[in-house]
């Protein structure tokens, strides 16, 4: 699952744009990601009002990569993380969601059945 910024502009329109390891190293060491990863989505929020940060909880093993070997990349990721701020609000907003994979030469994320639920039940308002 690649890493995500999703920024919300005040007109209902959203932006997503890839984050890699070199933007989200700039916060702080990769490997203390729990300690520094509400500050990514707060930076964008003070520009763009409300953002988020979206990754798999796999990024740790993709940090922690040792030479060629490490933390084998074909182990996909189970659960979707999201980091909300908001430019008003000092706290950010954590939670997860978990999904499957089916598929072991290409693997493609299965969702949930409430998670697209859910969704369908956002979008209608």
């Amino acid at each position: 699952m690649p890493q995500l910024m999703v920024s919300l502009d005040g007109r209902g329109g959203a932006r997503t744009e890839r984050t890699g390891l070199r933007e989200l190293s700039r916060h702080g060491h990769l490997d203390e990601l729990h300690r520094w990863v509400d500050a990514v989505p707060r930076e964008k929020a003070r520009e763009h009002g409300c953002a988020a940060l979206v990754h798999g909880d796999r990024i740790h093993a993709r940090i922690n990569r040792i030479g060629p070997f490490g933390a084998p990349r074909f182990v996909p990721d189970s659960r979707a993380h999201l980091r909300l701020a908001h430019r008003d609000v000092r706290l950010t907003l954590g939670f997860a969601f978990p999904f499957r994979t089916e598929g072991r030469l290409f693997p493609r994320l299965v969702f949930h059945d409430w998670v697209s639920e859910t969704l369908d039940r956002a979008r209608r308002g």
